[in-house]
C-alpha cells in the first residue's frame, strides 16, 4: 500500500505517517510505504492521489493545508471534498512557537515587543505556503499586531533546520519535531498555541496565557 506524504521526511507529519504505517504493517501483515512528494501546500501529493485507482492501495495523509489549498490557489487539479474520502484522523496537533536561542525574547509578551520595534526584519519558517504553521503564524500576526517575514520550506523539518541554522528566527513547529531540540536547548519554545499546556513540556505557557 502507498502512502503519500506531501511534506518532506523528518517532519511532523512524516514522523506520524512512519508510526502509523508500522503499526498498519504488523496489523495487516503487508507492507505500508512512504512515498514522499513535498510541494508547495502538498498539491502534488494531493494530485496523484486524485489520479490514483480508486482501489485502496495509494493513501493520501491529508493535513489542514489540502482543505484550505482551494482558496489560495488557482491551479489545483483535485477538490477534497469531490475526489477524497477520509478514512480515519489520525491526530490533534499544537505549535510551539519557537525562537532562536539568540533572539532577546524569553515570553511571549518580549517577542512582541520586539517585532514591534523591528517591522519585517524578523523572519520565520513554516512547511510551505498554507500549511497549519503558516496560518499559525499568520493569525499570531493578525491577533498580536507584529508585522513577520514568511520564509516557505518544504516541511517542518527544513522549517528546523532553517531555524537552527540561522536562516530565520523563529518557526511555529510542531512539538514531535520541537521536542528534542527544545531540550537541548537549541530552540526555545515561547508557548503553545492549544488551549492547555503540554504534559510533556509544563513548562511552556500558552500563547493565550500571554494574552493573545
Amino acid at each position: 500500500v502507498r502512502v503519500i506524504v506531501g511534506l518532506a521526511p523528518g517532519g511532523g507529519t512524516d514522523t506520524i505517517a512512519r508510526i502509523m504505517t508500522q503499526k498498519l504493517t504488523e496489523v495487516f501483515g503487508q507492507s505500508f510505504v512512504i512515498d514522499n512528494r513535498p510541494s508547495s501546500g502538498g498539491n502534488i501529493a494531493g494530485e496523484l492521489l486524485a489520479r490514483a485507482q480508486p482501489d485502496g492501495y495509494t493513501l493520501l495523509v491529508i493535513t489542514p493545508t489540502h482543505v484550505v489549498n482551494g482558496s489560495l490557489f488557482t491551479d489545483i487539479r483535485y477538490n477534497v471534498l469531490r475526489d477524497f474520502t477520509g478514512v480515519v484522523n489520525m491526530v490533534y496537533s499544537q505549535y510551539a512557537l519557537s525562537v532562536r536561542t539568540s533572539v532577546p525574547a524569553n515570553t511571549v509578551s518580549e517577542f512582541i515587543a520586539l517585532a514591534k520595534s523591528s517591522p519585517q526584519k524578523i523572519l520565520y519558517a513554516s512547511s510551505g505556503i498554507g500549511t497549519a504553521n503558516h496560518l499559525s503564524a499568520e493569525l499570531f500576526k493578525s491577533m498580536a499586531g507584529v508585522d513577520l517575514t514568511h520564509v516557505p520550506y518544504k516541511g517542518s523539518a527544513p522549517a528546523v533546520n532553517a531555524l537552527l541554522g540561522g536562516e530565520v528566527q523563529v518557526g511555529f513547529i510542531p512539538p514531535i519535531v520541537a521536542y528534542q531540540h527544545i531540550k537541548a536547548g537549541k530552540v526555545r519554545a515561547l508557548g503553545f498555541t492549544g488551549t492547555a499546556r503540554l504534559p510533556s513540556l509544563p513548562e511552556v505557557p500558552t500563547i493565550a496565557e500571554a494574552g493573545v
